[in-house]
Order: C-alpha cells, then structure tokens, then sequence
C-alpha cells in the first residue's frame, strides 16, 4: 500500500526541522525527516518497511493522506485569479478626518480592494469608531482590523460589543493600555490588548509564531509573490502613499496623488515578486511559506534579500530567540531608530 497526501496538506523541509501543513484545518505539525523521504521518490529507498508501514499509518490516522487514487486539484488550488489592483491596504492616521476616510474608501472601491486595516494612532471616540465601521461595510470590504489607543472613558465592554456587533471586524488590537488587570475581561479572540504604545510605522513588522496564517490563500501568495506587500498599498500618517507605511520609498500624497496614479508610478510593485524562497536563511525555513515578510525592516538595509530585522527564528538550530538582543541586529537597529521601542530589559 501506498498513500497520497490530500492536496491542501504541504510538507515544507527546513534545513533541520520539517513540518506538515494543513491548509484546510489551520493547522502545522513538525514531522520527522523520514515523512519527507516517503514522498520524495530518490530517498524513500533508504527507509524500512518497519518505517514505511509506520509513516503511512500516522498520515492516515491524522486524515493527512488517503490510501485511494487521489484526484488532484493541485492546479485550480494555485490557480490565481487577479481581479483586483490592489488587495489589501493600511492607513495609519493621528487625527480621525472622516471626509478623508470617505474618500480614501471610494478611491480604493474602485481598485477593488478586498482588506482593510486601520491604525490610529490617537483617541478616538465611540460614535466616530461606529461611524468608521460603517463605512466600511458600505464599501464591501471584506473584512477590517483595526488597531486603536486604548481610551478609558471607553471600558472594555464597548470593545467586546463592537466585535460582536460588526462581524467585518477580524481583529481589534487595543495598545496603550498601562495596566492589563482582571477587570480587562474579554468575551471575543478577536480582540487583542497590548501595553506597547504604538505611535508611528516603526512598530511594524514583528516576526512570530502568532503571525503566521495557514491556509491555502497565503500559502499560494507566498509561494510566487511577497507574503506582506503582495497587492498592498499603504498611507502613512502623513498621507505619503507607499507599498507599505513602513517602507521608505513614496509614490505622492494623498492630497494631489490618487492611489490609483500611485500604484501606475514606476517601482511601486518592485518587492511584490520577492518570495521567502529567495530571501537570505528564510529560504532554509520550514515556516517560509505560513510567515509574513518584512522588507521595511531588515537585517542588512542594503540588502533587498536580507532577512526581516524582527525574527528571532534560527532555522538552522531551529530555536527562538529575542531578536532585539541579538549582537548582530544591534546596527541594524539603530540604522532604523528602534532603540526607543525596544524591550527595558533587551538594552
């Protein structure tokens, strides 16, 4: 007997650790090498059958594999289907302009977007917070997160009815919060509550466990195209249009540039073909391709290719670490003006 891998279910080889991904249920599991050389035709001659037996009994009892012909959907699961400009877009904003927001959501309607992500960085209140919402719905976006300071005339109960209320939201990430006490009780996993006081771009682009999105839309984007810039247009505070707020290249201001001349300017797209299979010790990841990517902040800023700044994976001891600690992102840090931000205890 011999089994067949479902198709949304991935084996990715790092270069000490291999992992399976279920695209469907969400999920990783780390495997032993040995799966890997049951499914790779030159190499599986070197395991027993003993080991043959066990791998194909492990992969049918998890409803990794079947043990019939399996009729592959491989090329309509990576067929892409490019009807939009732009997928998905961020807006960092200090000030609440709701005219601006109303005319930003038409610009991007009609680049079809699909995503949206609001980040204010001030207080905002309750009404304007629904108002905002709103508009998005009418705009058909798919979804909205939404990243706000915390304001304590607010209280939590108004952050769990609002996720309630408005299933467009897919996450509401509060900051600012100086203390995270019993009191703050949730009744939502969509709601996230942090102490970090984010304030500006520079808080962008963390690498981690809890960042990584498996399922079998992003890991189709990842394979061909950057995982994080793919499709994405950003607006910094200023109003500067970029790929992302956090990358130093400009394309015009909101107040004389639409998006839609923007995205047309020359270099706009210049990282949306940049894939972690190309990227310096990310392409010996096992993680690679369920990993956002960072091309704002990285290890060597005169690398293209260099590894994102704020991971603290070493796929080659296969161990986590504080990034910020790390002697040999210390320059790198300081290059990009991070030292404020970082950790008390990383310095």
């Amino acid at each position: 007997m011999s089994v067949t891998l479902f198709n949304h279910c991935i084996i990715v080889k790092g270069f000490k650790n291999t992992i399976l991904q279920d695209n469907l249920r969400g999920e990783l599991v780390r495997i032993p090498i040995e799966i890997y050389y049951y499914f790779n035709e030159s190499l599986k001659s070197n395991l027993s059958s003993d080991e043959i037996e066990e791998i194909e009994e492990f992969l049918l009892k998890n409803e990794f594999a079947t043990a019939q012909l399996n009729i592959s959907f491989t090329k309509s699961i990576n067929q892409f289907i490019d009807f939009s400009d732009i997928e998905y877009c961020i807006i960092n904003q200090s000030k609440t302009n709701l005219e601006l927001y109303l005319k930003l959501f038409s610009e991007l309607m009609a680049l079809q977007c699909l995503y949206l992500e609001l980040r204010i960085f001030e207080l905002i209140d309750k009404a304007t917070i629904i108002k905002l919402i709103n508009y998005a719905k009418e705009c058909n976006f798919r979804s909205v997160d939404l990243v706000l300071k915390h304001n304590e005339k607010t209280g939590i109960s108004f952050y769990n009815s609002l996720v309630n209320n408005f299933p467009i939201i897919n996450i509401l990430i509060i900051h600012s919060i100086p203390e995270i006490s019993s009191s703050f009780k949730l009744k939502n996993h969509r709601i996230l509550l942090t102490k970090e006081i984010i304030s500006d771009n520079i808080h962008c682009g963390k690498i981690g466990v809890d960042n990584f999105v498996i399922n079998i839309d992003a890991d189709r984007i990842s394979r061909k195209y950057n995982s994080c810039l793919y499709k994405k247009i950003g607006i910094d505070k200023l109003g500067n249009i970029k790929n992302c707020p956090s990358m130093p290249e400009s394309f015009g201001n909101i107040s004389d540039t639409t998006l839609a001349e923007a995205i047309e300017k020359p270099g706009f797209k210049k990282y949306w073909n940049i894939n972690k299979d190309q990227i310096h010790v990310c392409k010996d990841c096992e993680y690679r391709y369920i990993c956002t990517d960072c091309r704002a902040y990285v290890e060597d800023p005169d690398d293209i290719l260099s590894k994102p700044l704020k991971c603290g994976y070493n796929p080659y001891t296969g161990e986590w670490s504080e990034w910020s600690t790390n002697p040999l992102k210390q320059k790198a840090i300081d290059f990009y003006g991070m030292r404020d931000i970082l950790p008390k205890d990383s310095e």
